[in-house]
Parts: C-alpha cells; structure tokens; sequence
C-alpha cells in the first residue's frame, strides 16, 4: 500500500512499507524526508542526536499537523504546566513554522552543551501536536508544538524546578559564554550570530560546528565539508556538534 509522506515543501510522495522509520530525499525539492513510523507511542517521524536531522524532521512534522482551535490548546498546556509544576508566567509562544522551530532546535542544542542521550520528534496516540523529547542525563525533556492557523504556531517548553536549576549552571559553560556574544569562527572569523534571546527581535543565523575534541568553532560558510572532520585536530565528522540557527525573540 505504501506510507503517504508529505515533504515540508508540500510534494506528496508515497514510501514503501517497509522503509518505515527511515529517510530518504524528496524527488522534488531533494530534502531530507523522513519516512514516519507507527508504533505504540504514535506516530514516530525521527530519533537520534544529530541536531541537522532534528530541524528537517521537525520543519516536516510540524507543517503536517491538523488545525486546531487555539483556547484547546492553551487549555492543553495549563494541563501540562500544573502536572509539571510550572511558574505561572509561563505561555505558549506563538508565531510562524520558522521561527517555532528555530526555538526549539536553539533550546535543544543548548541541552547538547550539557550532553544529550537522544531527540525525538513524535505525534502521541490522541494527541493533535508534535512532541519534540530530549533525553539528558536520564530526564525527559519536552517542547510541544501545534497549529492553530495555516500559518500559525504555538510552542511550549516544559521542564521542572531542577531543569531551571540545571540551564542556570550550564549558562556558565564556556560555549554558551561565547553564544552570547555572537560565535565567531575560528578559521575566517566570520560572526555567525547571537544568542541573546527575548532582548530582540528577528532571526539570528548560527550555522557552523563545534569539535568535541578541541572545542573550535567553525562556520559552514569556510569549511561546509562536515563529512571532512574538524579541520583543527582532524578527528573525524562524529565529533563535530552541529550548531543550528538560533533564535532572537521579543
């Protein structure tokens, strides 16, 4: 029969049955697709722990999720705050497909900083949104994305009293120091933006590589070639985190 998959820039293509839980490219625009999986958590779009994976999955996911009234939503999230214990100040953040996902996939990478064990992008059995879960140092992480307009987003984040504490201590790390103040490669020197978020408005281009190895920084603007390895210390391509775009909102 085939899985109906559906890329982010809106051509439908059919998969076979059993590629199920893998990707491929899309015949139109050459995208990486991911092929969804159904298991009896729901409907499995991506696993793993490379952050370049995780924006394409989660562009895809997020641009299939059906209309939904936005007062169901928010009463969705009161639902998960109470359950998690969140302060009340905290709301769903709303705004296009782009930006939700920039926040997301900045959010996630600064958990990388720490150590991540694994990501997941996941439609739940009854559930009308898109779970994006982050495993680090044992404890579940979720944001939790849904649509409330063709082109109109709602995201929240939840994590407890301990997860607040521990982004306090990792806002100390020395990556996270350098974000703030724009990443600057370290081969041509180029500024690959801010981290500065909720202090203005717009989008922020961070797109480069930090080596596990020896912690340099690089921008795919000069060395695209991740496949290369870091071309620092010269290990290989698995020890390069991928740095997203960030993003820089009021």
């Amino acid at each position: 029969m085939g899985i109906i998959v559906t890329c982010s820039c809106g051509k439908r293509l059919v998969a076979p049955d059993a590629t199920a839980g893998q990707r491929g490219r899309c015949s139109s625009c050459s995208r990486t697709v991911f092929i969804p999986k159904t298991t009896d958590r729901g409907v499995v779009y991506w696993v793993g722990s490379d952050l370049q994976l995780l924006e394409a999955a989660l562009q895809q996911a997020a641009a299939q999720l059906p209309l939904q009234s936005e007062d169901e939503v928010l009463d969705e999230a009161e639902k998960w705050a109470k359950a998690w214990q969140l302060p009340p100040d905290r709301k769903p953040h709303r705004s296009g497909l782009d930006l939700v996902r920039d926040i997301v996939v900045s959010c996630v990478q600064r958990d990388a900083t720490v150590g991540i064990d694994g990501a997941s992008v996941v439609q739940a059995t009854g559930e009308q949104m898109i779970r994006v879960g982050v495993t680090r140092q044992g404890r579940q992480l979720l944001h939790f994305i849904a649509r409330v307009a063709p082109d109109d987003f709602l995201c929240w984040h939840h994590r407890d009293a301990e997860d607040e504490q521990a982004d306090d201590e990792k806002q100390q790390t020395d990556i996270i120091q350098s974000l703030t103040g724009g990443v600057h490669c370290e081969l041509c020197d180029y500024n690959m933006g801010y981290v500065r978020l909720l202090e203005k408005a717009g989008l922020a281009p961070i797109v480069g590589y930090r080596c596990r190895q020896c912690n340099k920084l690089f921008c795919t603007k000069c060395h695209g070639k991740r496949a290369e390895g870091c071309p620092a210390c010269g290990t290989d391509a698995s020890n390069l985190q991928y740095l997203a775009r960030r993003s820089v909102a009021t």
